[in-house]
């Protein structure tokens, strides 16, 4: 008898008293696009688990809002791989499918436009203003500035934010982080959470504040995913996330 699957398995309310949106509704949704296909990479995995029931899996990533993105499920081998990332931004191995797996998307209730990614949404506006109106800009929707704090979440960016970018010359296509160092010269800190930077993706010499009479004090993000610094009043396309 084959497996059955059903569009929603999972529903949990969450309430946070520190969040100015207090409730969220979280459930997994079988994406059937991605049955039998399993990512390259191994990076995307918060962890891998063997004689664990689906409904457990399930379980388990919804608990982990912050993280979980999703789980594919191996229900009749009962193991299962939860993911930090959708699938729809990663490599799969389309060439080599592994029958057996299927994907289940944590859907968070971002709203329209919105990317979900690691339990936060995010959203790219091609409006181009300064550094500290799109700031403000962001604030409105409950909203920071975007702040990238591993390898993962800036090549997720790159994937799913800015793949219809190009420019020949980098400078000319970048796009506003929350990074900045306007505070103290060369102490980079994101402007949303105030929090120093645990990762950089720097492109070439940058930062290069010091080594110019400009104020280079705010981090743009380019296409291919590398960090610039440059002058905060420039105008430029956002990303902002909540």
């Amino acid at each position: 008898m084959g497996t059955k699957f059903y569009s929603f398995v999972v529903l949990l309310v969450v309430f946070r008293p520190s969040e100015s949106q207090n409730i969220r509704t979280l459930k997994l949704a079988l994406d059937p696009k991605y049955t039998s296909l399993l990512p390259l990479s191994t990076q995307y995995y918060i962890t891998e688990l063997s004689s664990t029931p689906r409904m457990l899996c399930f379980l388990m990533c919804l608990q982990l809002i912050d993280i979980c993105s999703g789980t594919v499920v191996n229900t009749d081998a009962l193991q299962c791989k939860l993911m930090n990332s959708h699938l729809n931004g990663l490599i799969l191995d389309v060439n080599n499918p592994v029958p057996g797996w299927s994907f289940w998307a944590v859907e968070s209730g971002c709203a329209s436009g919105w990317t979900a990614f690691n339990g936060h949404c995010y959203i790219r506006t091609s409006t181009q203003l300064s550094f500290y109106d799109a700031h403000t800009h962001c604030q409105q929707f409950a909203a920071y500035l975007v702040e990238i704090n591993d390898p993962n979440e800036n090549t997720w960016i790159t994937q799913n934010l800015l793949k219809d970018l190009y420019c020949a010359n980098p400078y000319a296509c970048g796009t506003w982080t929350g990074g900045n160092d306007i505070s103290v010269e060369d102490s980079f800190v994101w402007r949303g959470s105030n929090t120093a930077f645990t990762f950089t993706n720097w492109y070439g010499s940058n930062p290069d504040d010091a080594s110019t009479t400009e104020n280079l004090d705010c981090v743009e993000i380019f296409y291919l995913g590398s960090w610039n610094d440059r002058p905060c009043p420039d105008l430029k396309p956002f990303i902002c996330e909540k």
